[in-house]
């Protein structure tokens, strides 16, 4: 059994129609742990039911988006999913800056793209707490929210592409830690307690990120993950929080959806 288990969902969407609903951020993100420690987000689960929902029988934890009229609730089952032993890792995709490439017409491209960006650094999370604590088995299973139009399958298919020739891709994971057939999606359901926790933190991200109507920004929620980044030699800007392309960040530093990254993380 692989030792490291990483869940992935993605919060935004990777159309290209803005001002007709289409989002500015697509975040793709996971939340990584020890495969031996994956059974925490069903007891965190079931300790919510307890408090949120005593007189329910078989009451799971909501998605974010479900939670938009319970503040709440959603403080809730964010705080309890953060407070798990996890490493969280996001990759912020500014759409804007794409519109003149080839992106808007291959979006599953697009969605590729940043999952490269994201199983490489989810290698590197799991090759330095491999090194503080080994597993028999050092890879990853990459359990991926399913979502309609990918073809999972095609995704395995450029990650063995990317094995092969990773200096021609500039893909610098760790292969020992990545096996292309230990990639697989699920159906996203609130009963799949590690999905709920993926959820929460991509739409926490995507909440900081995404100005909504008015300009308004929510970034309470990100907040509570703020220990759980990934950090490599105490640095969290483009390991465990990766904006692309790199030329939006000096942008995003000057805007007010900057102001918390540089508050918990500092720019560098």
């Amino acid at each position: 059994m692989a030792g490291f288990s990483a869940f992935i969902d993605e919060s935004g969407c990777d159309g290209f129609e803005f001002g007709c609903g289409a989002s500015e951020i697509l975040v793709i993100g996971a939340v990584v742990c020890r495969t031996s420690n994956v059974k925490q987000f069903d007891e965190a689960a079931k300790k919510l039911a307890e408090t949120c929902a005593p007189k329910k029988s078989n009451w799971y934890p909501p998605s974010f988006k479900k939670l938009n009229g319970s503040p709440g609730k959603r403080w809730a089952i964010s705080s309890a999913m953060a407070a798990t032993k996890c490493q969280v890792i996001g990759v912020a995709i500014h759409k804007p800056s794409l519109v003149s490439g080839d992106w808007k017409n291959n979006k599953q491209d697009l969605y590729f793209y940043g999952s490269k960006l994201l199983l490489q650094r989810v290698s590197w999370a799991c090759r330095d707490a491999h090194k503080v604590q080994p597993e028999a088995d050092p890879r990853v299973t990459f359990q991926f929210s399913q979502r309609g139009h990918l073809r999972y399958e095609h995704f395995r298919s450029y990650v063995q592409t990317l094995e092969r020739d990773p200096k021609k891709y500039h893909f610098t994971a760790e292969w020992e830690h990545i096996d292309p057939s230990l990639v697989d999606q699920t159906p996203h359901d609130d009963r799949n307690a590690y999905h709920t926790a993926t959820d929460h933190f991509c739409s926490a991200l995507g909440a900081a990120l995404e100005y909504k109507e008015y300009g308004q920004l929510e970034d309470r929620f990100i907040r509570l993950w703020k220990d759980r980044f990934y950090s490599s030699k105490g640095r969290v800007i483009q390991n465990g929080l990766k904006f692309w392309p790199p030329e939006v960040m000096p942008s995003l530093k000057e805007e007010r959806r900057g102001e918390w990254v540089e508050l918990a993380f500092r720019w560098k």
